[in-house]
């Protein structure tokens, strides 16, 4: 069986919702990203994600929103080498999230200049 390390305040927040019912948004928003991922797939897994959809942001959102952003200024010409490299490691993070398919992620990095 594998062990899956958690930080602290990843088990915090899961203490307090299995306690209290209630998620604790200044814990959530404290997670790294890979947390936030699978805090999001466990309540999903459980159904407790259907009782308060309010209180969370899907963590993919934020990446999906943050990649057609930088997406966007490259279309409109600024070719600055941080938001090409940004853009870069945000591709990689939704193609790991198997946001976005193989294809169009060969299309994406074959594409970036």
């Amino acid at each position: 069986m594998n062990k899956l390390k958690m930080s602290d305040a990843m088990i915090m927040l899961i203490k307090e919702l299995t306690s209290d019912g209630n998620i604790n948004q200044q814990l959530y928003n404290s997670l790294p990203l890979s947390e936030k991922h699978l805090f999001v797939k466990v309540l999903k897994l459980t159904h407790l994600y259907y009782n308060d959809k309010s209180v969370l942001e899907d963590p993919n959102k934020r990446l999906i929103q943050e990649f057609n952003k930088l997406r966007g200024e490259l279309a409109l010409g600024n070719n600055n080498p941080g938001l090409i490299r940004e853009l870069k490691m945000i591709t990689l993070d939704l193609h790991a999230q198997k946001i976005i398919s193989d294809k169009d992620f060969k299309s994406i990095i074959v594409n970036l200049p």
